[in-house]
């Protein structure tokens, strides 16, 4: 066997897979520092020290403010989806659903999305960095555009409640969703998070669907 042959194989999988591992700790860490503090008040130095990296390793990695970004996308693939993976799920499938279900999908994932990751979104609604304002208003506006696709399905199958103008339902529909309004119920109000699924669901039910 000459020396080629026995000089060990490069684990370039392995290699990937290390590497994924320590920025999705990486942005686990960012997550929990950023959603504590707000985006202004944590530093890349404290983020780099609580994840055990250099802060040349974070500015690898962009900005902080795409940081900020990635660590809530990092949230989302975690399991819990997101804001606007909920109103793209419910575009896609409620045309096939009846409209309880459709709305039960809808309260579902926002649920689970809210209990992740509220604090992130609140230190994002509330920081005054212009390229997360910038991504905040894109973000809220394609909810809002989807959110109506769905209001106007309801519409068009003669089960939206009529009483209610679009607009208002529209805006309703943001408003509740919204993980500021969980943070609000839960973590301020005291409310546990099966009784926000269940006032979320009455309360979504009660202003779009007809009676």
């Amino acid at each position: 066997m000459d020396a080629h042959e026995r000089a060990r194989p490069y684990d370039a999988s392995g290699r990937r897979e290390s590497a994924r591992l320590r920025r999705d700790h990486v942005f686990d860490t960012a997550a929990a520092l950023f959603g504590e503090h707000g985006f202004e008040a944590t530093t890349l130095a404290q983020i780099a020290a609580a994840a055990g990296v250099s802060v040349a390793y974070l500015q690898g990695l962009g900005s902080k403010a795409e940081l900020f970004q990635a660590a809530l996308g990092s949230r989302a693939t975690g399991g819990a989806g997101s804001l606007d993976g909920a109103a793209d799920d419910l575009i896609a499938v409620a045309p096939t659903l009846p409209p309880r279900e459709a709305l039960e999908l809808l309260v579902a994932t926002t649920a689970a999305w809210n209990a992740g990751s509220h604090r992130l979104w609140r230190a994002w609604s509330r920081t005054s960095d212009e390229e997360l304002r910038t991504a905040w208003d894109s973000a809220m506006a394609r909810a809002r555009r989807e959110y109506r696709a769905w209001i106007e399905g309801l519409d068009r199958a003669g089960v939206r409640r009529g009483d209610v103008s679009i607009d208002e339902q529209v805006a309703g529909v943001w408003l509740l969703t919204m993980a500021e309004t969980y943070d609000q119920l839960v973590s301020v109000a005291g409310l546990t998070h099966d009784q926000y699924v269940s006032w979320l669901r009455r309360s979504l039910a009660e202003l779009v669907l007809a009676h």
